[in-house]
């Protein structure tokens, strides 16, 4: 009898305890509802303005059209280096000295004189300095315009798969509030005994999986955010 009486309020006891514990989860699962960060916004700056302060900001775009203007100011130098191989001089003046009577005498030709000196070498150097450097110009040109595609191209990417997760995060946050909606009610009516224990398990582990998936987008958002916020350097403003 001592045995039944002890085996009984052993029972007691660990009913209390199950019912306790699922208590303290359906409170957490509400509580924990009440901490959900709310679904992010959309971001409001047009995708052309994101670009161009993405392209305003890249480094590797900076040092690409330096080169350029710098290959421009070589091909500027040569072509003004090709002017410099010839050298032209005017004589005006004659000039001529008696040593005997130790006088110089100096007076006006009655033609010019003109001398012509070519640097030859200079000469035939120069054209193929001038195409080298245009063609170092061009290489640099479509550098910079492959990268400033690529960056574009990166932008609308990632503007994209954020658009599309905060949608979902959206979608989530709802199902979040309706699983709890739902866990509420069969709380009550496990509660009154109308529905197994397994049922009530069910309803806890769905809640805590909606609360992880959310989390889990809601999070991909804000880095997708930062890494935007990287390219355009907006955390600089």
């Amino acid at each position: 009898m001592k045995s039944t009486s002890t085996i009984f309020i052993f029972y007691i006891v660990l009913s209390l305890g199950m019912w306790m514990s699922l208590s303290f989860n359906s409170v957490n699962a509400q509580s924990n509802s009440a901490l959900l960060p709310t679904p992010p916004t959309k971001n409001e700056q047009g995708i052309d303005s994101l670009i161009q302060q993405a392209l305003r900001q890249s480094a590797i775009l900076k040092v690409q059209l330096n080169e350029v203007a710098d290959k421009q100011e070589v091909i500027n130098r040569e072509k003004m280096g090709w002017l410099s191989s010839f050298k032209m001089g005017v004589q005006f003046l004659s000039i001529s000295q008696d040593y005997s009577a130790q006088t110089t005498t100096v007076g006006v030709l009655p033609s010019l004189g003109i001398s012509l000196q070519i640097d030859f070498e200079r000469l035939f150097t120069t054209p193929s300095n001038i195409r080298s450097a245009k063609l170092q110009k061009s290489n640099a040109k479509l550098a910079y315009e492959s990268e400033s595609q690529t960056i574009a191209i990166k932008i609308q990417e990632l503007l994209f798969d954020m658009e599309l997760a905060i949608k979902q995060s959206e979608i989530r946050y709802q199902t979040f509030f309706t699983i709890a909606d739902q866990l509420t009610l069969i709380e009550e009516r496990f509660k009154r005994g109308e529905l197994e224990i397994s049922v009530y398990l069910n309803a806890l582990n769905s809640i805590n999986d909606a609360k992880e998936s959310y989390l889990m987008v809601y999070y991909d958002v804000m880095k997708k955010k930062a890494s935007l916020d990287l390219l355009t350097h907006k955390g600089d403003s």
